[in-house]
């Protein structure tokens, strides 16, 4: 997953043919993705034109790949549900909580998160961070103030 990852960005990107192509089975690279459990790969094969809807010849898709929450625990069991997640989202087929969808999405490393949710048309508020403004002194008192920005 991780050579996956560096390869995309090697190539910014890749052809959708390429990242669409099936291997003997029959399968993408992104059900590779799904099996891992990565929600960070999937994210990338998405925005590199990945189709998460694509059946193998199994007749399985991706997120029937995906191995189950309850076969696993711990970190493995958030990746499994974020990749579950994701696939749904961007297969369209089930709608998908908003609060569970926000928690698949940190999984994701930026940049990568914002070019996903940008192919998928979320919008997002720039993510709040505290700054320090400099000290402004009245008398013997310091206040400290933070903005948005």
């Amino acid at each position: 997953v991780d050579r996956l990852l560096a390869v995309l960005a090697e190539n910014d990107g890749a052809e959708a043919e390429a990242v669409n192509a099936w291997d003997l089975r029959g399968e993408t690279p992104l059900f590779e993705a799904a099996r891992a459990a990565s929600p960070a790969a999937c994210a990338a094969l998405m925005v590199a034109a990945g189709d998460p809807n694509c059946r193998g010849r199994s007749g399985k898709r991706p997120i029937d790949v995906v191995p189950g929450t309850s076969t696993v625990g711990g970190e493995r069991q958030r990746s499994c549900s974020s990749t579950q997640t994701l696939l749904q989202h961007a297969g369209g087929l089930v709608l998908v909580e908003e609060n569970a969808l926000l928690a698949a999405l940190a999984e994701v490393p930026e940049p990568t998160r914002r070019l996903f949710v940008a192919r998928l048309g979320i919008v997002t508020a720039p993510e709040p961070r505290a700054m320090i403004i400099p000290e402004l002194r009245s008398g013997s008192q310091a206040q400290v103030l933070f903005s948005q920005y």
